[in-house]
């Protein structure tokens, strides 16, 4: 019993003096945002939406990168918000299927036509709300404005959190300023 009990005492110590009185620092990251529009003075980016369509989409492009300088060593998760949302009111057509096919002149004839509708209010954000960045940092989203939104300012927010620390926490946003 007693070389046991010596046994298990000079295990711990060997599995104790093992261990580094140096505490962990987790790599911090840095979200950047570089949407590929035109940006004034004042910092605000500038789309046009388009006046013969209700909604205009446009790729916002960004960057994931440890503070460290090391490359990500796996894929980041970005979450997104915007300022800007638009309601789906119910009975309306969320999309016109057109099945179509080319007959034996040549020409485009439509075949069938399929209409779906809102089955309820839906509140459609204006952004998505999650992308992984590449291992390369890059990370992209679609924003999509809808023409009522003609004249407002659209504030979008890219953050990362860190799993295990949240005071980790980093975020980028920026301003659009829908003409």
């Amino acid at each position: 019993m007693i070389l046991r009990s010596t046994i298990i005492v000079l295990a711990f110590a060997v599995i104790a003096g093992c261990g580094t009185t140096d505490p962990y620092i987790p790599p911090t990251h840095r979200v950047v945002l570089q949407p590929e529009l035109e940006r004034d003075a004042s910092g605000y980016y500038s789309l046009t939406l388009l006046r013969d369509r209700f909604q205009t989409v446009q790729r916002i492009l960004g960057s994931v990168k440890r503070d460290d300088g090391m490359p990500l060593t796996q894929e980041q998760k970005i979450w997104w918000e915007s300022s800007h949302t638009w309601t789906l009111s119910q009975g309306d057509t969320v999309m016109k299927i057109i099945r179509r096919n080319v007959n034996d002149q040549g020409y485009w004839v439509n075949i069938d036509t399929a209409i779906t509708i809102a089955p309820r209010d839906m509140v459609v954000p204006t952004v998505n709300p999650t992308s992984y960045a590449r291992l390369d940092g890059e990370v992209n989203t679609m924003i999509g404005p809808v023409l009522p939104m003609l004249g407002d300012t659209m504030t979008i927010v890219a953050r990362w959190y860190d799993p295990w620390y949240s005071s980790d926490t980093t975020s980028d946003v920026v301003r659009i300023i829908l003409r």
